[in-house]
């Protein structure tokens, strides 16, 4: 999976996200993600995400019951699931730690986040996201325009805006509410 864009604008689907594919009672009570080694003979893979990897080490994996979702502590830490619909003000999301921080572009790695799921765009069906502006350089900062929607009876149409930064020296990922 990639930014599909068009003028800077992405859609992300309930289908693409880690959480679709777990075998738990309620998605929306996921805070984090647990981030531990990986072992081969432990893991699933998550759909979408097969080919999200360095060096043969994937970014994000199930458990073998899918019970649980991991992500890989040699590329994030202390990571955890921040739900952008409820979010007032901003938190520290977690770290990328120096192996991600050499592999990828910062880019890249907001994409990850973004696409995954782990930093959660909607709540029922999808959200289309448009980045406003990217900015590099000891801090990296992205900031968004986004609306999530919901269907009842209705379509209902719930516009909000964003930041993901990351600090390049530190791997610190902040995410705030605009």
């Amino acid at each position: 999976m990639t930014r599909q864009f068009s003028e800077n604008s992405f859609s992300i689907s309930s289908d693409a996200v880690f959480w679709q594919g777990l075998k738990v009672r309620d998605t929306a009570d996921i805070d984090y993600v647990d981030c531990k080694s990986f072992v081969a003979a432990d893991a699933v893979a998550v759909p979408g995400f097969e080919n999200w990897h360095i060096h043969g080490e994937p970014l994000l994996w199930y458990n073998k019951d899918k019970t649980a979702a991991f992500v890989n502590r040699r590329f994030l830490s202390k990571l955890r699931v921040v739900d952008l619909i409820s979010l007032n003000g901003q938190l520290i999301a977690g770290t990328v730690e120096p192996d991600l921080l050499q592999e990828w572009p910062c880019e890249k790695i907001i994409d990850f986040l973004l696409l995954s799921g782990l930093v959660r765009t909607f709540v029922h069906s999808h959200a289309e996201l448009q980045l406003i502006e990217s900015v590099s350089g000891k801090i990296h900062r992205e900031n968004y325009d986004a609306c999530h929607f919901i269907y009842t009876n209705e379509e209902i149409r719930s516009d909000y805006k964003f930041r993901i930064e990351i600090d390049t020296q530190s791997g610190k990922i902040t995410v705030a509410s605009l």
